[in-house]
């Protein structure tokens, strides 16, 4: 898959229903290049089927996104991509999210995602930026994620979930439509339109509605190895957690 295939693979994701994070793609490729796979049509050269097999770390990596049109589903176009995309990620713990309580049964009976972790809680919406916030949490204050403070937050996102996540925040930022803040917690803390973390994190619910954001979804999440620790009283997202939320 190249650059020029993002949109098209945008348009896939929209048919099965998946949230669209902006620029994910683009961002994937610079963490790793090899492992976007799509599967073509050969008269129409048409993309019909996308999976995201993702290294993330040495020892980590996801499934970021997975998917086949429905008109060309039951002909193991899904089994191929899916397993070469398992190939390239090797013996890596791997994690991904399922759509539905469906999915993940068979993620876990089948395909061996064994370790299920607690729910993720979707919350989303436009951001209301109360200027009045830092009344409610001490502390507080509320700038854009730039060149000057990026490699901070890049350091702050090490130092929660344990993994160098530069070039992932690094781009994001950098592909970003002023919908991503930063937030000045004794540290840093990174929001944005879609934030996610597990339904028991209170307090990261707390400060997403305060936001003005609400509630979504609930989905699960699974680990072929071991579920990733880290302190939960830190979590956060720069949008789907199917990835890094861990």
């Amino acid at each position: 898959m190249g650059l020029s295939d993002c949109d098209e693979v945008r348009e896939l994701w929209k048919g099965a229903g998946f949230t669209i994070v902006n620029n994910v793609n683009e961002v994937f490729m610079k963490l790793d290049p090899q492992g976007l796979l799509v599967a073509q049509d050969q008269d129409s050269g048409k993309i019909i089927g996308y999976c995201g097999a993702v290294n993330v770390a040495e020892d980590f990596a996801v499934i970021g996104g997975y998917c086949v049109k429905p008109e060309y589903q039951g002909h193991g176009i899904g089994n191929n991509i899916w397993n070469s995309g398992m190939a390239h990620m090797g013996d890596r713990n791997i994690g991904l999210t399922a759509a539905n309580t469906k999915m993940l049964e068979i993620y876990r009976d089948r395909h061996h995602f064994k370790c299920i972790r607690e729910p993720i809680l979707y919350m989303r919406g436009e951001l209301a930026l109360d200027r009045d916030l830092i009344d409610y949490i001490k502390g507080v204050s509320l700038v854009a994620i730039n060149e000057h403070n990026v490699r901070d937050v890049c350091e702050y996102d090490r130092q929660v979930c344990g993994l160098d996540r530069s070039v992932m925040i690094e781009g994001f930022y950098q592909t970003a439509d002023n919908s991503q803040k930063l937030t000045n917690v004794e540290k840093y803390a990174c929001w944005q339109f879609i934030v996610s973390t597990t339904t028991t994190n209170h307090k990261a619910i707390q400060l997403a509605k305060k936001l003005g954001l609400s509630e979504g979804m609930e989905q699960m999440a699974g680990y072929t190895k071991v579920i990733p620790q880290t302190n939960v009283a830190k979590m956060y997202s720069l949008g789907s957690t199917m990835f890094y939320v861990l």
